[in-house]
């Protein structure tokens, strides 16, 4: 529950203007969807996360690149990500935080395939 308080507190400051419908519909979801998980004291699922992340990448990309605006969506972007990677460590034990240009120059260092990959356009 703590990761949802942040979310919504790290993105009301940066719109001011959002409600939590305005959130559920980022999310890709209906108008009650973020009351209703917090109601029901669950984290917010990873595939609604994923829906964030590209609605924040599309206001990215409206937002001038000099703009600290830009800046603090990327930090919430950033922030975003890390709770997803941290998921996927503790369900599977893989720690997909690691340098993969590091194996290349200690053999013993070997990471695989990673398992989702989160991209920028």
């Amino acid at each position: 529950m703590r990761f949802n308080n942040d979310l919504y507190w790290a993105l009301a400051d940066l719109y001011p203007e959002m409600t939590v419908r305005s959130l559920s519909r980022m999310m890709g979801k209906s108008d009650g969807y973020w009351s209703s998980v917090n109601s029901q004291k669950m984290a917010v699922p990873n595939a609604a996360l994923v829906q964030l992340l590209d609605a924040l990448e599309f206001l990215d990309g409206r937002t001038d690149p000099y703009a600290q605006k830009k800046k603090r969506i990327d930090e919430v972007r950033a922030f975003i990500t890390d709770e997803l990677i941290a998921r996927f460590h503790e369900k599977t034990g893989i720690d997909q935080t690691g340098s993969f240009q590091s194996a290349q120059k200690d053999p013993a260092t070997h990471y695989g395939a990673l398992p989702f990959v989160v991209s920028n356009y």
